[in-house]
């Protein structure tokens, strides 16, 4: 297993006897410019691993509905395109996961609090909504971390995603959903695409639409620009959580009887990185990535025990893969690599960052 965290190796293949398979469940990306030359990699075997029967992955479902309340309907169901991806349980699968980690050591940046009088201060704010924010001690969510002080610091929420995948066992990908809470703008989908935990980073099916709502006590008005193009295409208010029975509580995530009314963007055919930003909200920024599969996942948050950001696929369709890889702010030393998957056999592989100039390197560290 050391193997696969040391320098120098970007890829390779751990082959387990049939019908044995390591699945590792963790999460993802979407097209992006650049061009791996990374060939697939033999497989090995390894007798010691502890054998598990094959377990096909778990269904993934529209969990929109479940994380947001509403009292408007938003339809579920959109026309997808033409030639889109199939779900079909018979074919045979593997799994693939992988570190993401910075060619050299680097210091993760220290926490910057948000500046609302300053250049972070809210637009047109109304009565009593400086005070709400500034009581929340909100500090801009980092995204290199370090697992603790001294140690080396990860580019967090990396999108890991296959491209052109057009048929395989998991459902379709899920409407995008987003939420604005306790001052932070980020995905309502508690485990979508295998990744727990909040993030500002989500994913979304081609031609459908994404979900916006906030459930703090001041509205938002967001704004959603397709970055490659650098055109705005859509934006729109998202009203103020109030329950009638606890007014100035804002909503929390186990308030399921009641929630935050929804907005809803229009359909999103082109695939790409789009950004969402609050206008009143300076700080509030997410990311949503239109996808066509739903072989798509995030890097962990904190570094793993390998050191490097973790992450995993489950139920990979068997053939050759482009993997692409993106990042909010660093820049990944490939874009895209080839990853062969084998039946009932997990692939592992090695993404590597360039540190950020802005960042010192940890001294005495390769």
């Amino acid at each position: 297993m050391s193997n696969l965290f040391s320098a120098g190796k970007s890829l390779f293949v751990l082959r387990l006897p049939h019908p044995s398979v390591v699945i590792v469940a963790l999460p993802f990306l979407l097209a992006l410019a650049g061009c791996g030359d990374a060939s697939p990699a033999a497989a090995v075997t390894s007798p010691e691993l502890e054998k598990k029967p094959f377990q096909p992955p778990k269904p993934q479902g529209d969990e929109t509905e479940t994380t947001v309340s509403t009292e408007v309907l938003v339809g579920k169901t959109y026309e997808r395109p033409r030639g889109a991806y199939i779900q079909d349980e018979k074919v045979p699968v593997g799994a693939l996961r992988g570190v993401c980690r910075f060619t050299g050591a680097v210091s993760p940046p220290p926490p910057r609090a948000i500046d609302l009088a300053g250049s972070d201060a809210i637009r047109s704010a109304e009565k009593g909504e400086l005070d709400y924010y500034q009581n929340l001690a909100m500090q801009e969510q980092p995204a290199v971390l370090s697992q603790s002080p001294g140690t080396p610091a990860v580019p967090s929420n990396v999108a890991i995603m296959l491209k052109g995948v057009k048929v395989g066992r998991l459902a379709p990908p899920v409407r995008a959903a987003f939420t604005a809470l306790h001052g932070r703008l980020g995905r309502s989908q508690g485990d979508a695409y295998g990744f727990y935990g909040w993030s500002n980073v989500n994913f979304g099916p081609a031609g459908d639409r994404a979900t916006l709502a906030t459930g703090d006590l001041f509205p938002c008005h967001i704004e959603l620009t397709h970055m490659a193009r650098g055109k705005l295409v859509f934006e729109g208010a998202c009203a103020s959580y109030h329950d009638p029975k606890q007014p100035g509580k804002r909503w929390g995530t186990g308030d399921w009887m009641g929630g935050p009314k929804l907005s809803q963007t229009e359909p999103l055919h082109e695939p790409g990185v789009y950004r969402l930003s609050c206008r009143r909200h300076p700080w509030q920024k997410a990311y949503l990535l239109v996808v066509d599969n739903p072989y798509v996942t995030l890097s962990g948050a904190t570094a793993g025990r390998s050191g490097a950001a973790e992450f995993g696929m489950n139920g990979v369709p068997v053939g050759t893969h482009t993997l692409e890889v993106w990042h909010q702010t660093c820049e990944p030393v490939k874009k895209t690599y080839e990853v062969e998957i084998r039946e009932n056999e997990t692939t592992e592989i090695v993404i590597e960052f360039k540190a950020p100039p802005e960042l010192a390197r940890l001294e005495g560290r390769k």
